[in-house]
C-alpha cells in the first residue's frame, strides 16, 4: 500500500459535500483511472491525495513520493522558459539553487519522456503533446514514485493522446504508479488496471487490461477519435 483513504469526506467552504465516506487503497503497480461527471469530485480526490486539501473527516495516508500534472499549467508568454527550465522546476522544493545532480536528473527525465534534443526550446514553442510530456517530466523530476494526472489528454488530438497513454504505460512498467482523472472512458479498458467511478462516493472496478500496440496504430495513415476509442484501425482502405 502506498496510498490509503480511510472514511474521507470533504466539503468546500459554504458548499455541500464534494466527497463522502471514501475508502480505498492504492498500490503503484496498478494504473488507476478516475471517471465520473464534472463536479463529481475527481480533481478534489487528487488534491486530497496530494495534501493540497485536508479532509473534513477521515484521513489520507501516503508512503510514496508523489508527482502532479494538473489539468491546466498556465504559461507566462512574456517570460517563456525553456523546456529544461520547466523540468528543472520539479527539483526546486525548498531550495533556492539547483545542484549538478538536479540538472542531471532533469536531463534524464527529459529523455524518459522522449524530448531529448529539445532542452533549449521555449516551452511556448512546443506542440500540445510535447508540452504535456514536459509537464510529466517536471513531475518525474522530484523522483516521483506515483504520478497523479488531471485530464492529461483533455486538449490533445488523438495521436498525441495515444502517445501520452503509451508513455504512461511505459512508466508504469518501470515501476511508477499512475493515477489519472479522465473522460476517455472508451480507451481506459485498454489502459487501466482499476477504474473508479467518482460522484461524491467511489465505486471501484477491476479491469483486465487488453494489450495493444500503440506504435503500430499511430503509424497508420489515418488515426482519429474513432481509432483512439477502439484502439484499432476502423477506416475503409478502398
Amino acid at each position: 500500500m502506498q496510498i490509503r483513504l480511510n472514511n474521507v469526506s470533504f466539503s468546500y467552504e459554504n458548499s455541500s459535500l464534494a466527497l463522502e465516506n471514501v475508502n480505498f487503497e492504492y498500490d503503484k503497480k496498478d494504473i488507476l483511472a478516475l471517471i465520473g461527471p464534472n463536479g463529481g469530485g475527481k480533481s478534489t480526490l487528487l488534491r486530497l491525495i496530494l495534501g493540497l486539501l485536508k479532509p473534513s473527516l477521515g484521513e489520507v495516508k501516503t508512503s510514496a513520493t508523489l508527482g502532479y500534472v494538473p489539468q491546466f499549467s498556465p504559461l507566462n508568454t512574456s517570460f517563456a522558459p525553456t523546456l529544461f527550465d520547466v523540468v528543472l522546476m520539479g527539483r526546486l522544493g525548498k531550495k533556492i539553487f539547483y545542484s549538478k545532480e538536479d540538472k542531471q536528473i532533469a536531463k534524464e527525465c527529459i529523455k524518459d519522456v522522449g524530448l531529448e534534443g529539445l532542452e533549449n526550446a521555449k516551452i511556448t514553442a512546443l506542440s500540445g503533446g510535447q508540452k504535456q510530456r514536459a509537464f510529466i517530466a517536471r513531475a518525474l523530476a522530484c523522483k516521483a514514485e506515483i504520478l497523479l494526472l488531471d485530464e492529461p489528454t483533455a486538449s490533445l488530438d488523438p495521436k498525441n493522446s495515444a502517445q501520452i497513454y503509451e508513455l504512461l504505460l511505459d512508466l508504469n512498467k518501470q515501476g511508477i504508479g499512475v493515477i489519472l482523472a479522465s473522460h476517455d472512458t472508451a480507451i481506459l479498458r485498454f489502459f487501466a488496471d482499476k477504474i473508479a467511478f467518482v460522484n461524491k462516493k467511489i465505486h471501484m472496478h477491476e479491469n483486465k487490461r487488453v494489450s495493444v500496440d500503440f506504435k503500430e496504430l499511430q503509424a497508420s495513415e489515418h488515426f482519429c477519435e474513432v481509432e483512439l476509442a477502439s484502439l484499432a484501425c476502423c477506416c475503409s482502405h478502398e
